[in-house]
């Protein structure tokens, strides 16, 4: 059943089975989330395409904890530690060009230049 639903959808759903937003947040922090910038590190990804990553994450806090002000979301983000998507893909892009630069394979050395 939950394989049907979206990843809002999903975290509502475990939210209104009595789950505490906590373990909501634990759950899709370590399973969503990379999942989502699985691969994304070797693409260029615009200022758009990071912002929509990022409202993906407002918008779940926005439903998690039942508010319409993005502060308020952006506040509980904070305060419990949740880094937005395009923060975590920055850090994933210098460690995936840090391992690209230092492979001996000459295809990656030619491409790197």
């Amino acid at each position: 059943m939950l394989r049907d639903l979206s990843i809002d959808q999903q975290t509502l759903y475990l939210a209104d089975l009595g789950e505490s937003p906590l373990n909501a947040l634990q759950l899709i922090n370590t399973k969503c989330i990379p999942i989502l910038l699985y691969g994304l590190e070797a693409c260029p990804l615009l200022k758009s395409d990071l912002s929509s990553l990022d409202f993906v994450v407002n918008r779940l806090f926005m439903k998690l904890f039942k508010t319409s002000n993005i502060d308020v979301a952006k506040c509980c983000r904070d305060h419990f530690g949740f880094h937005l998507p395009s923060l975590s893909w920055s850090k994933r892009v210098k460690k995936f060009e840090a391992k690209f630069h230092a492979c001996n394979n000459l295809l990656c050395k030619i491409t790197y230049r």
